[in-house]
């Protein structure tokens, strides 16, 4: 089978494209012919060649429908054009594969209209949605909230739960461990966006700064964003002297190389209650199982359906509660069934939703 995989955007800044290069590098082991058609961007490239589908793009122009149009019409023979998330650009191209036989699969990692926004940008991914829901052959979905919030708008279309995964032969480059953590020192272990848009999660990272000082953890955080400054800034009150190490934006092979140190005592996860983190499959879930690591988060969309009774839970903004949860995955050792969560079982069980319902 020929797969498009049509996204806007770029990685680092959107994680989505994770999902893409990741589930291409499983399609073309075994047998199909996965392409894509996204915009320019150094880290979005190196995605592509670290999932091992280098030289497989058509790169668009810009974000405009136009040039993703124009880049499209490079393909023939697509079987199905893979939308990640709504997209005017990627529905275009939708509308246009279409016409010559290929068949539009939607694939949402988060529900966009849900994102607190003005009512004008509101309107806009309202109306990507309805489009999507129109011109789609099938929807996939990383939660399994999101797809049965969503089979309410989809009667008799084919929906799959695919969330998100990892390699474990993936590449890892260690020594930043070395570097950056103090010999005989427990941590905790934060990562993720420093962005203005998880301002309210960030302020649980405060929270955990002072449950941190109080149990003598030090903390270490990987990310970076708009709100680095404030956050240091925070955690500094209560970590200071280098009790806090911020590493800035990490590539994945340094950020999996990081995770498995064994000063890293546990991982932390804060998500509040909201439709948003509902719909989500945060990526960082997987980085903190591959390496082994007991998780610190709430029992919020799919990290508590993925981490079952491995997690340790803790109720959003409440002190005490996260100093327990804490607490008790310091204590622990956890083993993960780590064949449940890889690349490779993804991209097994999407064909299998392709060949059942469209071949």
């Amino acid at each position: 089978m020929k797969i498009l995989f049509v996204a806007a955007g770029s990685f680092p800044g959107n994680a989505s494209f994770i999902r893409p290069a990741a589930l291409g590098g499983e399609l073309l082991r075994l047998g199909h012919d996965p392409v894509y058609c996204l915009t320019e961007a150094s880290g979005t490239r190196q995605l592509l060649e670290q999932y091992g589908v280098p030289n497989r793009c058509v790169w668009a122009a810009s974000r405009s429908p136009l040039d993703f149009a124009r880049a499209c019409g490079q393909f023939e023979g697509v079987d199905f054009v893979h939308l990640i998330n709504a997209n005017l650009a990627g529905e275009v191209v939708g509308l246009r594969l279409r016409k010559l036989g290929a068949r539009v699969i939607s694939d949402w990692d988060e529900w966009l209209s849900t994102v607190p926004r003005g009512p004008l940008a509101q309107s806009k991914y309202r109306a990507m949605e309805w489009v999507a829901r129109r011109i789609s052959s099938g929807f996939v979905f990383s939660s399994t909230y999101l797809q049965n919030e969503y089979r309410k708008y989809l009667p008799g279309i084919p929906t799959a739960y695919i969330p998100y995964g990892f390699n474990p032969s993936g590449a890892i480059s260690p020594g930043l461990a070395e570097k950056v953590l103090r010999p005989g020192r427990r941590y905790a272990l934060y990562l993720g966006s420093l962005s203005d848009s998880y301002r309210e999660d960030l302020r649980e990272l405060v929270l955990l700064a002072q449950c941190c000082r109080d149990l003598d953890l030090d903390l270490v955080v990987a990310g970076d964003g708009s709100e680095r400054a404030w956050v240091e800034a925070e955690v500094g009150k209560h970590l200071p002297d280098g009790r806090a190490v911020f590493t800035g934006q990490l590539t994945l092979p340094v950020l999996d190389g990081l995770v498995p140190a064994e000063s890293i005592r546990l991982s932390f996860l804060p998500l509040k209650d909201t439709p948003q983190n509902r719909s989500r499959c945060p990526n960082k879930v997987f980085h903190y199982i591959r390496g082994g690591k007991p998780v610190v988060t709430n029992r919020v969309g799919e990290p508590a359906n993925l981490l079952g009774d491995r997690g340790h839970y803790y109720q959003y903004g409440e002190r005490a509660s996260m100093t327990a949860a804490v607490t008790q995955a310091m204590e622990h050792r956890v083993v993960y069934p780590v064949d449940q969560f890889t690349w490779a079982g993804r991209a097994a069980a999407y064909v299998r939703f392709l060949e059942e319902n469209f071949r």
